[in-house]
């Protein structure tokens, strides 16, 4: 058994049937504002998706190069992360109010979608 962050106690098998279903998805988080990039950071953590965060796009390019992702988050007037996950080919999974209470939640929903397949979310 393990204890997550929450204080719960689960087996290895129910935290390896988490991760399954997250599809291990490698994300960029693109965000300028550290307090706003903790919080969805950890959401994404939490679960089970493998994150690396730039504050701007150029240096999220620098990452991508080294570690391709599967997805780049952003805020809608990122033009440069929006090309960014263009030329990389991958979804870009827009954050339209980083600041709301329910953004991490609804970021994990998203990002879930497009680990069934669903490359509108």
């Amino acid at each position: 058994c393990i204890r997550d962050s929450i204080g719960e106690i689960e087996t290895l098998d129910e935290v390896g049937e988490a991760r399954e279903e997250a599809v291990v998805r490698r994300i960029v988080l693109v965000e300028s504002d550290g307090r706003i990039a903790g919080r969805l950071l950890e959401a994404m953590a939490m679960a089970g998706f493998d994150v690396r965060h730039a504050p701007n796009a150029a240096l999220a390019e620098e990452i991508a190069a080294a570690w391709p992702p599967s997805a780049v988050v952003r805020r809608p007037d990122d033009k440069n992360a929006a090309d960014l996950a263009t030329r990389l080919e991958v979804a870009a999974v827009v954050i339209e109010d980083p600041d709301a209470p329910e953004s991490p939640a609804l970021l994990v929903e998203n990002l879930s979608a497009l680990g069934r397949g669903n490359r509108s979310a």
